[in-house]
Formats: structure tokens, C-alpha cells, sequence
């Protein structure tokens, strides 16, 4: 499929399902966040919930996720050569760059939480003997956190490429 320009009807379309699909999906994401933390942190407490596995999924799932909405939206911008008022080109490729350091240190808190949850850990250390990547709720554990901490990875490594070419670029 050649990479054509968006005109300004299909721009606002894009944006328009843009927006439908944070709306849609921020109160499930939101939800599943809060039940995480009700049912965890009386259990773990507060400190052992923000350094535990559960805490680290659920950030980088949020964080990877809205990266990749956020690439999207200023991706279709970009083709249809309509840069919002509020974010220039230039700022786009500052923003992209920390976004993309973010979204490093959420793949590797991603992958945290797949070795913790699918493998656990010591009795030395946080003591998951029984890990929920080996009960019922395996597929889920294996190949959903897999998913994130591949998306990530994706996410940086289409970054640096853009930011290379970008610089490349006259």
C-alpha cells in the first residue's frame, strides 16, 4: 500500500476514531488499573505494590498503549502536512525523543513484570513461588505481557529509525 497524504477530511476521520478508541478503552484501562490496586495493595501494601510486577504491567501497558495512540494521531498530521497549533515539527522530534526514552524504560519495566509473573522469583527476594503465568490464566500472563514488552520494543526502534531518516533528511 503506497504511502499517499491524507487530505483534511480523512484527517479529521482519523482523529475522530482517535479519539473513540481513548474513550472506549480509558475506562477499561482505568478500571483494571484501580480493581489491580484494591486488590493488591491491602494484601502487599503500598510499597510492595508500586515495586511489585502487577504495578510495573499496568504502568507500561498504559504508558506503551498511549505512546502508540500518540504516534498514530501525529503520524496522520504528519502525512496530511497539518501540524496542530500546538505542536511544531521540530517540537514533535523533541517530544518524540523523550517519549521514546519513556517508552524504553517502560519495555524494560514490561519485561519485569513478564519474568516475575511467568517465571517468579525467590523466597529471597519478593517469594512468587506459585506464579500466575503457570495457573489458569497462563495464555493471558505469557503472551499478553509478551505483546507489550514486543510493542515497546517496536515503538523504539520505529523512533530511532524516524529520528535517523529525520536527520537525514534536507
Amino acid at each position: 500500500m503506497p504511502n499517499r497524504p491524507m487530505d483534511a477530511k480523512a484527517l479529521r476521520l482519523a482523529n475522530f476514531m482517535m479519539l473513540a478508541i481513548v474513550l472506549i478503552a480509558s475506562p477499561f484501562l482505568l478500571w483494571d488499573f484501580w480493581s489491580s490496586v484494591a486488590k493488591d495493595v491491602p494484601r502487599l501494601g503500598v510499597y510492595g505494590y508500586v515495586t511489585g510486577p502487577m504495578f510495573a504491567h499496568k504502568i507500561s501497558e498504559i504508558v506503551i498503549g498511549g505512546a502508540w495512540l500518540w504516534f498514530a494521531f501525529m503520524y496522520n498530521h504528519e502525512k496530511a502536512n497539518r501540524w496542530p497549533s500546538w505542536m511544531s515539527p521540530q517540537r514533535y522530534r523533541r517530544t518524540l525523543r523523550i517519549v521514546g526514552m519513556v517508552v524504553l524504560w517502560s519495555t524494560v519495566l514490561a519485561t519485569y513484570a513478564w519474568t516475575v509473573l511467568n517465571l517468579g522469583t525467590s523466597a529471597r527476594t519478593t517469594d512468587i513461588a506459585e506464579p500466575p503465568g503457570v495457573g489458569e490464566d497462563w495464555l493471558v500472563w505469557r503472551f499478553y505481557l509478551g505483546a507489550v514488552v514486543v510493542g515497546g520494543a517496536t515503538y523504539v526502534m520505529l523512533v530511532v529509525r524516524k529520528l535517523t531518516q529525520d536527520q537525514k533528511a534536507p
